[in-house]
């Protein structure tokens, strides 16, 4: 499917090109060379300023798009074409690496919280109670021993 649509899309550039150099051979009969030489000028600077315009509107919509989605994975990337480096430090390779992950990227933290896990597990717990099977209080207290030993492995 894409292979037809850049078929077409050629076929499309290649007529408008075609009519394009027709229109510019009749016209290069009919007018004088002043005129010839300011209308094609005019027509040129209009084409150039209209495509500009076009590459500016997709470049948003592509970086639009990796800001949304992230960049792809490094391997295919190169840091120095990523990271412009406006100051004087000199960056190490792993920090243009990090750089180059984006605003978004941030490494795990060293310390887990251990309260928020806890809570988790207990959300997790009231969740199944309420919304799961009926358990009897023995498969409760059985149920939730189990998650806070669970809870307790993650947390060490």
């Amino acid at each position: 499917m894409l292979s037809y649509e850049l078929k077409q899309k050629c076929s499309a550039r290649r007529s408008y090109k075609e009519s394009y150099e027709s229109a510019r051979s009749r016209l290069k009969v009919i007018l004088s060379p002043l005129d010839f030489s300011h209308i094609c000028s005019t027509i040129e600077a209009k084409a150039s300023k209209s495509k500009d315009r076009i590459s500016r509107k997709l470049d948003k919509k592509f970086n639009n798009l990796k800001r949304k989605h992230g960049i792809p994975q490094l391997s295919n990337l190169n840091s120095d074409d990523i990271i412009f480096n406006y100051s004087h430090r000199v960056l190490s390779e792993v920090e243009k690496k990090v750089l180059a992950r984006g605003l978004r990227f941030c490494l795990p933290p060293k310390e887990v919280d251990t309260y928020e896990v806890k809570c988790s597990f207990e959300l997790l717990f009231r969740d199944l109670t309420r919304f799961g099977p009926a358990l009897s209080s023995e498969n409760k207290d059985r149920l939730k021993s189990q998650l806070k030993n669970i809870s307790g492995s993650c947390v060490l």
